[in-house]
C-alpha cells in the first residue's frame, strides 16, 4: 500500500517535470536577455528576441507580430 502510493506520487512528479512536458510536444519560450519565461502576450514587444526550447534543442527568434487569441 505504501509502496503503491510512493509509485503513484513519483509518476505524478515525473509527469510535471519540465523535461517530460517538453517531450510530450510542448515548448518553453523565454525572453532574451534575462531568460524570463513568457507566459502572457503582454510580456513581449515587437522586435524582442526570444529563445524557444523543444525536446531536442532550442531556436532563437524575433517577435514580428502579436495577436490576441480569444478564449
Amino acid at each position: 500500500l505504501y509502496e503503491e502510493k510512493i509509485k503513484k506520487d513519483k509518476q505524478r512528479l515525473d509527469s510535471l517535470n519540465p523535461g517530460a512536458v517538453i517531450e510530450r510536444g510542448y515548448s518553453i519560450c523565454r525572453k532574451i536577455p534575462g531568460k524570463e519565461i513568457i507566459k502572457r502576450l503582454n510580456q513581449v514587444e515587437i522586435g524582442n528576441e526570444i529563445e524557444i526550447i523543444i525536446s531536442d534543442g532550442k531556436m532563437l527568434g524575433k517577435v514580428d507580430k502579436k495577436e490576441v487569441i480569444s478564449k
